[in-house]
């Protein structure tokens, strides 16, 4: 979910992921680390500008942990992936627009994915809002793939 979800979004696109993962599923990931920093930046409002930050983080984010914005990039990383993909979302979500699931989504190469959308749960709630559903679309795609 979130984060984490972007994490396993990268890892998927690698040799690694491509020999040895049978499926992953992506609940509310986020598909673009460069979005979330500046969408939150905006909201914060803090009297500096967005691009000076950016900048900024970007290059203490190279210099500190040896990435930039841009490696952290899902979508560049997951069109490289061969493993069955569930991405779960819902069209109300505010901390991941829906849009980045969709873009997730759209940027598997393969056909071995599926998009399992609700219209009306908050952030990580589509578990609790629809179990039913959020059951029944996980086991059925796990037992196509393994």
């Amino acid at each position: 979910m979130s984060f984490g979800g972007a994490t396993a979004g990268i890892y998927l696109g690698s040799d690694e992921a491509n020999e040895n993962v049978d499926f992953a599923i992506l609940d509310c990931p986020i598909n673009n680390m460069r979005y979330m920093f500046s969408t939150e930046m905006e909201r914060m409002d803090i009297g500096i500008p967005i691009v000076f930050l950016m900048s900024m983080g970007n290059i203490v984010t190279k210099m500190k942990l040896g990435f930039s914005y841009d490696d952290a990039d899902v979508c560049k990383h997951i069109e490289k992936s061969k493993v069955p993909l569930l991405v779960i979302n819902t069209k109300t979500d505010r901390v991941t627009p829906y849009f980045m699931g969709e873009d997730i989504y759209n940027s598997v190469t393969h056909d071995n994915k599926r998009m399992f959308t609700v219209d009306d749960s908050a952030h990580g709630e589509v578990f609790f809002d629809y179990p039913d559903e959020n059951d029944r679309n996980i086991i059925e795609f796990i037992e196509q793939f393994t």
